[in-house]
């Protein structure tokens, strides 16, 4: 178990190589989100109080409508009031849920944002958590709606992405349902990391937490990111829901082709590549701190003892 509020590269390690073996057995891009989501839930804690920091974390990630659920089609079209709509829109899908309350527990429960239809960039700015989060990450609204080219898709997919944050919950204009949501479950801080897939599609998970988490702690967090990329590249063009699965298992239908197998090879060598540097960049700020912290100290060893033989100069005592 962590405590948020005092975690270190270490911990994230640690936590990143638990989930890897935790999802080994996964099936579905469902299966391994909710994984995820409930180690976060289960493992991460105030260990004064000893309670759970998360009273809700989400995983999110963008789907074309066309391979969506036919209920979550449905949900899509009411939500734009539309009867048709192209089956290469982009969503952001709910794909796993944990919180304090049992309907946070499910994604079939959730009343406003199982699918979100990002249909352009002016209805994104409409949701100021969602247009936020796009932001921080260092991503452009138009690169989640629209496909894009292969040359700025690989671009987009080797890079590490920032971290949103919102130190203080109460009263920020990106964080929704202050009255009935932050003040009373006591939301202190929100922490949303993620990236992008080879398909050019964004996942990202939201944690909502009555704990305050500090800057130094949140810093570290794209590796935890890059850990979770590792674990959801292998189902990025595979089957997103469980009951989708279970239909190919049956059928014994496979749609993996080698260049889907190239693209996942490739992409997991370059995440591990970044991971790589992550880690030894904070590794090299830690040195280069506890240099300093030593340099510091031998000069004021050096200086009282420069002292102390002064002293002992001008008491005769040599």
């Amino acid at each position: 178990m962590y405590d948020l509020t005092k975690m270190s590269l270490v911990n994230m390690c640690e936590c990143g190589l638990a989930l890897r073996h935790l999802c080994n057995s996964a099936n579905s891009m469902e299966d391994v989100s909710n994984r995820i989501i409930q180690y976060f839930y289960e493992n991460f804690i105030d260990k004064l109080s000893g309670e759970k920091s998360c009273v809700l974390v989400r995983f999110f990630k963008t789907h074309s409508y066309g391979k969506l659920t036919p209920e979550l089609q449905e949900y899509a079209r009411q939500v734009l009031g539309n009867d048709v709509v192209s089956d290469s829109l982009k969503c952001l899908t709910l794909l796993a849920t944990a919180g304090k309350l049992p309907e946070w527990n499910s994604r079939h429960q959730s009343k406003g944002h199982q699918v979100i239809p990002l249909s352009s960039e002016k209805v994104i700015s409409r949701i100021p958590m969602i247009y936020q989060l796009i932001h921080q990450f260092g991503l452009n609204p138009s690169n989640i709606i629209t496909q894009p080219d292969p040359h700025l898709l690989y671009d987009l997919e080797q890079r590490i992405y920032n971290v949103f944050y919102v130190s203080d919950a109460l009263d920020s204009p990106f964080i929704p349902s202050q009255n009935s949501f932050v003040i009373p479950f006591r939301i202190k801080s929100v922490i949303g990391f993620g990236g992008v897939l080879p398909s050019g599609n964004m996942f990202a998970i939201v944690m909502f937490l009555k704990v305050r988490v500090p800057k130094f702690v949140v810093d570290l967090f794209p590796s935890l990111a890059l850990n979770i990329k590792m674990i959801v590249v292998p189902f990025d063009n595979e089957s997103i829901f469980n009951e989708q699965c279970q239909a190919s298992v049956n059928s014994s239908i496979t749609t993996t082709t080698n260049k889907d197998e190239i693209l996942h090879i490739n992409s997991k060598i370059g995440t591990l590549t970044k991971l790589l540097d992550v880690e030894l960049k904070e590794i090299e700020n830690k040195i280069q701190q506890m240099e300093a912290h030593l340099n510091q100290s031998d000069s004021f060893h050096q200086s009282n003892n420069g002292n102390h033989k002064k002293n002992l100069g001008e008491s005769g005592l040599s």
